[in-house]
C-alpha cells in the first residue's frame, strides 16, 4: 500500500540527519493512521459499505 513512502521517509530522515520529536511522531502515526484507513475504505466491496451504514444508522437512531 504505502511501502515507498515509508521506506522514502525513513531512508530521507537517515541521510538528512532529521530529529524525531513527540509531535511530529505523534503527527506520523496520525498522518499514516488515515491513510491506512482511507485506503482500506477504499478497497471495501460497496455492499459492505450499504450493510455498515445501515447498521450505524439504525444504532445512531435509537
Amino acid at each position: 500500500m504505502l511501502i515507498t513512502s515509508i521506506v522514502a521517509l525513513a531512508v530521507s530522515s537517515l541521510f538528512e540527519d532529521y530529529h524525531w520529536s513527540v509531535y511530529s511522531t505523534l503527527g506520523l502515526s496520525l498522518g499514516l493512521s488515515l491513510v491506512i484507513s482511507g485506503n482500506l475504505l477504499a478497497h471495501l466491496k460497496p455492499e459492505t459499505l450499504v450493510l455498515v451504514y445501515n447498521k450505524l444508522k439504525t444504532v445512531i437512531n435509537k
